[in-house]
């Protein structure tokens, strides 16, 4: 039997205390630079004074994933420490070239088997597979195994989003349709999603007023709990007490429905802007994990 470590990215929200519970489990920290200073997600930087701080910018933050050659040293970490191979769950190639250039780096290395896995999203539901992926190692699950699981998670992912506007988005490159929604006018809501083929960020349609944004989320989800039965994660930027009002009048209506929250982290947060609100899910995984919630 092998023994399988999972490594994912801070875009997942999941921290260093999170590592303590699943001892499986690696965060590889992403960064973002500003002001003359790069800091690493999760670690160097909290939610708080990194949108505090965004607020004043002039210009957009970078944000840059871990090196190829910082991949390959946590690997070999873990070699170390006895594991037989690695799932390495990231963020979707539909908004980061990360995972290509990383499966072309690792083509000649051999110190412990990895598989790279897309999760199709990022954030929450990103950190739901984590964890999942960690829970059935820690059992002693194969590496086909928790792929089979994983597989099943990531390929009915969904995501829908509010954002208050677009310019980091355009000036950042990672909405791929912004003609469909530049112009807007004052109090026109963009809706945002990561629904289609390629996993890429997508202009949907546009709502007048953030009231009817939030309606047009929650219809969005009321047709997916139609026809599966989904984990279902609300998440937002630097706007905590909205996201726990929202979880508050929405999660009653769906007893059966597990709800997690969160505030989404800098290196996403940089490309969406502040006051975002999202409703995101996966199908509810076989395996039981704990509710987490990160307002």
């Amino acid at each position: 039997m092998g023994k399988v470590a999972i490594v994912t990215d801070s875009t997942s929200g999941l921290t260093q205390a999170d590592m303590q519970a699943y001892p499986n489990l690696v965060v590889v920290p992403e960064t973002v630079t500003f002001g003359g200073k790069t800091y690493r997600e999760g670690l160097d930087i909290d939610n708080h004074t990194f949108y505090t701080q965004l607020a004043q910018m002039k210009q957009l933050p970078t944000t840059a994933p871990p090196t190829t050659e910082y991949m390959k040293e946590r690997y070999d970490e873990l070699a170390e420490q006895g594991y037989t191979a690695v799932i390495s769950i990231h963020l979707t190639v539909g908004i980061t070239g990360f995972l290509p250039n990383l499966a072309m780096a690792l083509k000649d290395y051999d110190r412990i088997p990895v598989t790279l896995v897309d999760s199709y999203i990022t954030a929450m539901p990103m950190g739901y597979m984590a964890r999942v992926a960690a829970t059935m190692a820690a059992a002693g699950a194969e590496v086909t195994d928790i792929m089979t699981e994983l597989d099943y998670l990531r390929t009915d992912v969904g995501s829908y989003f509010m954002v208050a506007d677009l310019k980091n988005l355009v000036k950042g490159g990672r909405l791929k349709n912004s003609a469909a929604v530049v112009g807007t006018m004052l109090q026109v809501r963009p809706i945002l999603s990561m629904i289609n083929d390629k996993h890429e960020i997508r202009a949907v349609d546009k709502v007048r007023t953030q009231k009817r944004a939030v309606a047009y989320l929650e219809e969005k989800l009321a047709e997916e709990i139609q026809h599966h039965h989904p984990r279902v994660f609300l998440m937002g930027t630097n706007n905590q007490t909205e996201v726990a009002n929202w979880y508050n009048e929405l999660a009653p209506q769906y007893p059966d429905i597990i709800f997690e929250t969160f505030d989404i982290t800098p290196v996403v947060g940089t490309h969406i802007g502040s006051n975002t609100l999202a409703v995101t899910w996966t199908p509810e995984s076989h395996i039981a994990v704990p509710v987490l919630n990160r307002l």
